[in-house]
């Protein structure tokens, strides 16, 4: 048998293949390349993408009913299985999955049977799941906590908006986070004013306090947060921070050293805080009690992307983190916007280690990443989902990760772009090469051909064949290497 019918075997199957898993699992992440991308990602820091052998994605669900979007995500207490939040038809829905990605329950959040609640976080105390979010018309809203147990059962709704409250009348953003001893903080901003309280299982208030006690004057129109740390809670507006004791004291004021930080993240002794200040995006590692350590830097003006927020960072074992965000991108430039996730793997000092694309077809919201207990990566979020044409939730499972570090010698001996290819490919040898480039059709048919000697790059004229999946092979003196490409 020669090595062209040999070809066209070898390459049916791939198809048969391909085709079986395009049609038995829902591809969110499938590789696809923002332009430019090369310009997108530090040069030292080794880059994964969808496809790579080291990547192992084990599942990638599509989830949901049209119009859904991811709220929030965590683990049971035992940790062997995870709840979702999200927004879907008619309201909010909360589900448990397994952690093979199956799921084992879903409730429909409900006021009655004619209000919808919009759920906007969610924590766990004990077995059971407090839900924080509002229910009402714009004007006359009103806002609470639903309590489901870890049976999918709705135990209960609180209305937590007081008499003083109802002279307000535009309720923007509500939250809710643990706090010690079973309790939780629950912030709300009303008519621009901030309010963070402080209940009990049970929702008996303990204690409240406002941006105005906390002599907060500057832009109101932003979510109070909050983090617990061993010792105390830090809330945070914006730039701003205060320590508080368990009792609601202010401990100490500060800003953080930015004009703008989206998010913090408590880790054992140390929190991080990721923001941004023109023209870089930061992460940066603080003590408990907010002294700088260490800080590490993504200027956007030249990666031509803008990162939205880390959702999650994550400190390992070894010190070192994963933080998981998502940015976006001007895939025409011309306003054609899209998002894509990224996890990127930092060391202990905020350098950067690898990182893992996720491009997909159409665009992805990040939301959440959980480790779990064998040290895979369960990844939640939504976006638009062309099969379904419509905004969907993703969940997905990666193998445990970070990977080893690719060095010189596993780096492939040649790349290339642009894939898909318009008029012409482009081929970057690592090194000077001299052998046989041919592509051939999905039937296996002899396409194109081109000798190349003593070369480190070559370009290939191939305006002329159809568009489609075809095979490049490149052979030289001890090495055959076949890569899939795309015509469009």
């Amino acid at each position: 048998m020669n090595k062209t019918s040999l070809l066209k075997i070898s390459f049916s199957i791939l198809l048969i293949i391909i085709t079986h898993a395009a049609k038995t699992q829902n591809q969110w992440f499938t590789g696809i390349n923002i332009p430019n991308q090369e310009k997108t990602i530090e040069t030292d820091c080794p880059l994964y993408n969808v496809g790579d052998p080291e990547l192992v994605i084990e599942y990638q669900h599509a989830l949901g009913n049209c119009n859904s979007y991811a709220v929030d995500i965590a683990f049971t207490s035992d940790s062997t299985s995870f709840i979702l939040l999200y927004l879907g038809k008619g309201g909010s829905y909360i589900a448990k999955y397994s952690d093979n990605g199956q799921e084992l329950w879903m409730t429909f959040l409900a006021v009655n049977d004619s209000t919808e609640f919009d759920a906007t976080q969610f924590i766990t105390i004990g077995d059971n799941y407090y839900i924080a979010g509002y229910w009402g018309e714009i004007k006359m809203r009103n806002y609470g906590v639903i309590k489901v147990n870890n049976n999918g059962k709705q135990q209960w709704i609180k209305l937590l908006k007081t008499e003083v409250d109802k002279k307000y009348s535009e309720i923007k953003r509500v939250a809710i986070f643990y706090a010690e001893d079973n309790n939780f903080l629950f912030s709300t901003n009303i008519n621009d004013t901030m309010y963070i309280t402080k209940y009990d299982s049970t929702c008996n208030k303990l204690w409240d306090i406002s941006s105005v006690d906390l002599n907060y004057q500057n832009e109101s129109n932003y979510t109070l947060k909050a983090i617990l740390t061993r010792t105390h809670y830090v809330i945070y507006i914006k730039e701003t921070y205060w320590q508080l004791d368990f009792n609601g004291k202010i401990l100490y004021t500060d800003t953080i050293n930015g004009n703008w930080a989206w998010n913090l993240f408590p880790e054992n002794t140390n929190i991080y805080a990721c923001g941004y200040t023109e023209p870089n995006q930061w992460i940066r590692k603080y003590t408990q009690d907010f002294d700088l350590k260490k800080e590490y830097l993504q200027d956007v003006s030249l990666k031509q992307r803008e990162i939205s927020s880390a959702k999650t960072i994550e400190e390992l074992a070894d010190k070192s983190l994963l933080v998981f965000y998502d940015f976006y991108y001007d895939g025409t430039g011309m306003g054609d916007i899209h998002y894509n996730v990224q996890i990127l793997h930092l060391d202990a000092n905020l350098n950067c280690k690898s990182t893992i694309n996720l491009y997909g077809a159409g665009s992805q919201i990040a939301n959440k990443l959980l480790i779990n207990k064998d040290g895979d990566y369960i990844i939640f979020g939504d976006g638009y989902y062309a099969p379904d044409n419509c905004n969907k939730l993703f969940l997905a499972k990666i193998r445990k990760w970070p990977l080893p570090v690719k060095s010189n010698e596993t780096l492939p001996l040649f790349t290339l772009y642009p894939n898909p290819i318009n008029t012409e490919l482009n081929i970057a040898f690592k090194n000077k090469q001299t052998g046989m480039v041919n592509i051939y059709s999905p039937q296996g048919n002899l396409l194109y051909s081109k000798k190349l000697n003593n070369v480190n790059n070559a370009i290939l004229s191939i305006d002329y064949l159809p568009s489609g999946l075809m095979l490049l092979e490149y052979i030289n003196n001890d090495k055959r290497i076949i890569e899939k490409i795309i015509k469009n």
